[in-house]
């Protein structure tokens, strides 16, 4: 039976240089394993529940040299790569899998404990990924913007909330158009006959019009729409969203292209199915806090060992896990590699004391509160946008060939005099409501 993390601090401990000890223990159990397998190894691991430890526990550019000093010397052949990570950037991860692709024929990666976001797309470059059933991957989204969010969240929240901003403008103008019969009738009528007179009645008789009241409310929503929606995407992360989904699935295909290479059943567009079954289920975007258990990794299409079906593998990197949790727990040891050649790099966390930025718990619908924000922030934009715009909206909607295609040469007469109303009466009306 294999010891426990108490009794290997309690030998770690006991010794006359703990930190010495417990890297001779490391290195011991990598030649066991190495032994086992015929392949080399390479341990990399970094404290996933510490969230407070800025950049140094994620995967970051300066590992790829890490990973280039301890390799150099090695040539082709087998690696097995046991990683424990949070994740970290992908343009590192990028440039970590372009490198040990270059250096080795095959990869196999082992999941001890948690691999996600830029760490579960190493993992696509194994062509067998170990887990047992406390291992766990997670989605590949990348984060974005100050407060970084959930990439694909954020295209969703952003999409979500312009429908709901092109609705309320429809739904608004509506209101206003359905209520100009009432004030047509009002301002048209006294002493002087004035509700005979020829051009009135036909005003009366278009805002009556129903369909002239739906052609205009679409119109009116698109337009509102193009003069608004350019400021939320200024607001909102979105063209930094949208490249960096671009870029990770660019990088997830690669990965996993290369370590399909052999594999003549499974075709790019299978891959490409794999991919975004890391970013989505059931047409949802998966939140990027999910943990991906060892059985929905196989359902996601993913080529998964049981590690419980290989006890020797399975007891030495348990037991590197825990020897690293006790440097981590006794010498602040945020992150540790160590290769089969006895090098090995580590960094410690740096105290800086507690951001309370950092520490915001929501609640909640997340997306709901903040697309209610905006539609009350639209509800006054568009109050605004009226008294500014009007005359050069109709101007433009009259000009616009797009929409004169869609109109009848009846409805064209309407629409535009259902404009000139609006022009007259919204100030009005819009008071009155």
């Amino acid at each position: 039976m294999s010891e426990g993390i108490v009794e290997i601090e309690s030998k770690i401990l006991s010794s006359a240089d703990p930190f010495r000890c417990a890297i001779s223990l490391i290195k011991e159990k990598i030649k066991e394993l190495e032994g086992y397998t015929g392949s080399y190894w390479v341990v990399y691991w970094a404290d996933v529940d510490n969230h407070y430890a800025g950049d140094g526990n994620l995967i970051i550019n300066e590992d790829l040299e890490i990973f280039r000093d301890m390799l150099r010397d090695v040539k082709g052949g087998t690696l097995f790569l046991d990683i424990t990570s949070p994740g970290g950037k992908v343009d590192a991860a990028e440039a970590i899998i372009s490198y040990l692709t270059s250096k080795f024929k095959s990869i196999k990666i082992v999941v001890p404990h948690i691999a996600k976001s830029a760490s579960t797309l190493l993992c696509l470059l194994a062509r067998e990924i170990y887990m047992g059933d406390y291992s766990f991957i997670g989605p590949i989204s990348p984060l974005v913007g100050k407060e970084n969010e959930d990439a694909v969240h954020k295209i969703e929240e952003f999409r979500y909330i312009e429908s709901l901003f092109k609705k309320t403008a429809f739904e608004l103008s509506k209101i206003v158009s359905e209520k100009l019969p009432e004030k047509i009738k009002k301002d048209t009528q006294g002493p002087n006959g004035l509700e005979n007179n020829l051009d009135n009645i036909i005003s009366e008789n278009i805002a009556n019009n129903k369909e002239s009241i739906e052609q205009f409310s679409e119109l009116f929503s698109n337009l509102m729409a193009s003069i608004y929606m350019p400021i939320l995407k200024m607001e909102y992360p979105l063209y930094e969203a949208e490249e960096a989904l671009r870029i990770i699935r660019e990088v997830g295909l690669k990965a996993f292209k290369w370590s399909n290479r052999f594999n003549k059943v499974i075709n790019d567009e299978e891959l490409t199915k794999i991919i975004d079954n890391l970013l989505r289920k059931d047409d949802r975007p998966i939140r990027h806090t999910k943990y991906i258990s060892k059985k929905e990794a196989k359902i996601i299409g993913l080529n998964i060992i049981d590690l419980e079906d290989h006890k020797n593998v399975e007891n030495n990197v348990i037991y590197i896990q825990n020897v690293l949790r006790v440097l981590n727990s006794n010498y602040n040891i945020i992150k540790f590699v160590i290769a089969g050649n006895g090098q090995f790099r580590f960094t410690i966390e740096k105290k800086i004391g507690f951001n309370d930025s950092i520490n915001k718990n929501f609640t909640g619908n997340i997306n709901h509160l903040k697309a209610q924000e905006f539609i009350n922030y639209a509800h006054t934009s568009i109050d605004k946008t009226f008294s500014r715009f009007l005359p050069s909206i109709s101007s433009r909607l009259a000009e616009k060939s797009s929409i004169n295609d869609k109109i009848t040469d009846v409805n064209k007469i309407q629409l535009q005099k259902m404009i000139e109303l609006w022009d007259n009466e919204y100030d009005d009306i819009w008071d009155d409501l």
